[in-house]
Protein backbone atom coordinates (compact mmCIF):
# COMPACT_ATOMS: atom_id res chain seq x y z
CA UNK A 1 0.00 0.00 0.00
CA UNK A 2 1.47 3.32 -1.09
CA UNK A 3 1.77 5.93 1.64
CA UNK A 4 0.14 9.26 0.86
CA UNK A 5 2.25 12.43 0.61
CA UNK A 6 2.88 14.00 3.98
CA UNK A 7 4.36 17.49 4.28
CA UNK A 8 6.19 16.56 7.51
CA UNK A 9 7.88 13.41 6.25
CA UNK A 10 7.28 9.85 7.30
CA UNK A 11 4.77 9.21 10.04
CA UNK A 12 5.19 6.49 12.64
CA UNK A 13 2.94 3.54 11.89
CA UNK A 14 0.38 2.50 14.47
CA UNK A 15 2.58 -0.43 15.40
CA UNK A 16 5.69 1.77 15.79
CA UNK A 17 3.72 4.26 17.87
CA UNK A 18 2.23 1.58 20.15
CA UNK A 19 5.65 -0.03 20.65
CA UNK A 20 7.24 3.34 21.54
CA UNK A 21 4.44 4.23 23.99
CA UNK A 22 4.73 0.84 25.70
CA UNK A 23 8.51 1.30 25.98
CA UNK A 24 7.99 4.80 27.41
CA UNK A 25 5.74 3.55 30.22
CA UNK A 26 7.37 0.16 30.87
CA UNK A 27 9.17 0.11 34.19
CA UNK A 28 7.80 3.50 35.24
CA UNK A 29 7.75 3.84 39.02
CA UNK A 30 4.32 4.78 40.42
CA UNK A 31 5.79 7.53 42.64
CA UNK A 32 7.25 9.76 39.92
CA UNK A 33 7.61 13.49 40.51
CA UNK A 34 5.74 16.24 38.66
CA UNK A 35 8.94 17.01 36.72
CA UNK A 36 9.25 13.35 35.68
CA UNK A 37 5.56 13.29 34.73
CA UNK A 38 6.02 16.33 32.49
CA UNK A 39 9.13 14.78 30.85
CA UNK A 40 7.19 11.60 30.11
CA UNK A 41 4.20 13.60 28.88
CA UNK A 42 6.47 15.61 26.55
CA UNK A 43 7.90 12.41 25.08
CA UNK A 44 4.36 11.09 24.63
CA UNK A 45 3.30 14.29 22.81
CA UNK A 46 6.37 14.06 20.57
CA UNK A 47 5.42 10.48 19.70
CA UNK A 48 1.86 11.62 18.92
CA UNK A 49 3.26 14.33 16.63
CA UNK A 50 5.54 11.80 14.90
CA UNK A 51 2.61 9.42 14.43
CA UNK A 52 -0.09 11.89 13.38
CA UNK A 53 1.85 14.68 11.64
CA UNK A 54 5.29 13.32 10.76
CA UNK A 55 8.80 12.94 12.11
CA UNK A 56 9.95 16.11 10.31
CA UNK A 57 7.40 18.37 12.01
CA UNK A 58 9.30 21.66 12.59
CA UNK A 59 11.04 21.84 15.99
CA UNK A 60 9.77 25.38 16.70
CA UNK A 61 6.16 24.33 16.09
CA UNK A 62 6.73 21.16 18.10
CA UNK A 63 7.97 23.30 21.01
CA UNK A 64 4.97 25.64 20.73
CA UNK A 65 2.52 22.71 20.71
CA UNK A 66 4.26 21.35 23.80
CA UNK A 67 4.06 24.73 25.58
CA UNK A 68 0.30 24.86 24.94
CA UNK A 69 -0.26 21.31 26.15
CA UNK A 70 2.04 21.70 29.19
CA UNK A 71 0.23 24.88 30.22
CA UNK A 72 -3.12 23.16 29.89
CA UNK A 73 -1.89 20.10 31.83
CA UNK A 74 -1.10 22.39 34.75
CA UNK A 75 -4.42 24.20 34.35
CA UNK A 76 -6.27 20.86 34.27
CA UNK A 77 -4.62 19.79 37.53
CA UNK A 78 -5.50 23.13 39.12
CA UNK A 79 -9.06 22.84 37.83
CA UNK A 80 -9.39 19.36 39.36
CA UNK A 81 -8.20 20.68 42.72
CA UNK A 82 -10.62 23.60 42.47
CA UNK A 83 -13.51 21.24 41.72
CA UNK A 84 -12.65 19.11 44.75
CA UNK A 85 -12.50 22.18 47.00
CA UNK A 86 -15.85 23.49 45.72
CA UNK A 87 -17.43 20.07 46.18
CA UNK A 88 -16.00 19.85 49.70
CA UNK A 89 -17.63 23.21 50.42
CA UNK A 90 -20.95 21.79 49.25
CA UNK A 91 -21.12 23.72 45.99
CA UNK A 92 -22.55 22.10 42.88
CA UNK A 93 -19.93 21.73 40.14
CA UNK A 94 -20.42 20.72 36.51
CA UNK A 95 -17.20 18.77 35.89
CA UNK A 96 -18.01 18.25 32.21
CA UNK A 97 -18.36 22.01 31.71
CA UNK A 98 -15.02 22.59 33.44
CA UNK A 99 -13.31 19.99 31.24
CA UNK A 100 -14.97 21.45 28.13
CA UNK A 101 -13.47 24.87 28.93
CA UNK A 102 -9.97 23.36 29.05
CA UNK A 103 -10.58 21.41 25.82
CA UNK A 104 -11.92 24.52 24.07
CA UNK A 105 -8.86 26.47 25.15
CA UNK A 106 -6.55 23.74 23.84
CA UNK A 107 -8.33 23.69 20.48
CA UNK A 108 -8.23 27.48 20.19
CA UNK A 109 -4.53 27.71 21.08
CA UNK A 110 -3.57 24.75 18.88
CA UNK A 111 -5.55 26.37 16.05
CA UNK A 112 -3.15 29.32 16.20
CA UNK A 113 -0.20 26.96 15.57
CA UNK A 114 -1.57 24.37 13.14
CA UNK A 115 -3.53 24.83 9.93
CA UNK A 116 -6.86 23.05 9.55
CA UNK A 117 -5.36 20.00 7.78
CA UNK A 118 -2.83 19.55 10.59
CA UNK A 119 -5.56 20.03 13.21
CA UNK A 120 -7.50 17.12 11.67
CA UNK A 121 -4.40 14.92 11.61
CA UNK A 122 -3.47 15.81 15.19
CA UNK A 123 -6.89 15.95 16.88
CA UNK A 124 -8.98 13.64 14.71
CA UNK A 125 -12.16 14.22 12.69
CA UNK A 126 -13.14 17.87 12.56
CA UNK A 127 -16.69 17.32 13.76
CA UNK A 128 -15.29 16.13 17.10
CA UNK A 129 -13.44 19.37 17.90
CA UNK A 130 -14.54 22.20 15.61
CA UNK A 131 -15.16 25.54 17.19
CA UNK A 132 -16.23 28.67 15.32
CA UNK A 133 -12.96 30.45 16.08
CA UNK A 134 -10.54 27.81 14.68
CA UNK A 135 -9.08 29.41 11.51
CA UNK A 136 -8.31 27.65 8.24
CA UNK A 137 -4.80 29.10 8.41
CA UNK A 138 -3.09 29.71 11.74
CA UNK A 139 -2.49 33.27 12.84
CA UNK A 140 0.64 34.13 14.76
CA UNK A 141 0.07 34.05 18.51
CA UNK A 142 -0.83 37.38 20.02
CA UNK A 143 1.61 38.87 22.49
CA UNK A 144 0.30 39.00 26.06
CA UNK A 145 -1.47 42.17 27.11
CA UNK A 146 0.62 44.35 29.41
CA UNK A 147 -0.52 44.34 33.03
CA UNK A 148 -1.58 47.64 34.52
Amino acid sequence: MKEEFNKYGRRLTGQEYDKAIIALYTGLKPDYSEREFMEIRRKEINLQIDHRLGVDFPPEKRETVWEVIAGLEKKRIGMALGVMVRQALGRKVDINAELAKVADEMIAKTGRILDKEDMVRFLGPEDEWTLPHVPDDPAPPRPPKPRR
